[in-house]
């Protein structure tokens, strides 16, 4: 006769199985921001090289001197709009300002995460090679950053 072990009832196998898959959802998703911040330290990098072949095929084409823009993105609560004000030296920015005019606490939420993150993807960075798409959670605070950078664009052109 074979001993008969004990059986966990149904209940705490459904827990043990849904714990299981939560900590194998948890290990995917370090994993994959582990990869996505050594992709973008690689990239960073890549730009910081390349900023200077960027420059010479970009100084001519836009004029030196400091522009400014303001445009409007639709959010979830309603229209929203960001000032930008761009100093651009050989075609490359070298100083950047973004102001929030928020209507409701969620856009200054967005918003402020936004401005908190933004630089490092401007600053330094060719006029021509800028186009935020997520920037530090926000993505809609981005489009009206983009749409104020094609205005600045216009204004400088050589």
């Amino acid at each position: 006769m074979e001993p008969v072990l004990p059986t966990a009832p149904s209940h705490q196998k459904h827990i043990i199985t849904a714990v299981a898959v939560l900590v194998a959802i948890t290990l995917i998703v370090v994993a994959t921001v582990a990869a996505t911040k050594k992709k973008d330290t690689t990239a960073s990098t890549a730009d910081a090289a390349n900023i200077s072949s960027q420059t010479a095929t970009t100084s001519a084409t836009y004029n030196d001197g400091t522009y400014s823009a303001n445009a409007s993105y639709q959010s979830p609560g309603g229209t929203e709009k960001v000032a930008v004000k761009l100093t651009i030296k050989g075609g490359v920015v070298t100083t950047s300002t973004v102001t929030s005019t928020p209507t409701e606490s969620e856009a200054r939420e967005y918003q402020d995460m936004f401005l908190s993150g933004y630089k490092s993807k401007v600053v330094g960075k060719s006029v021509d090679t800028i186009k935020l798409s997520r920037v530090s959670g926000s993505s809609l605070t981005s489009e009206g950053f983009n749409s104020a950078l094609a205005t600045i664009k216009q204004q400088a052109k050589a």
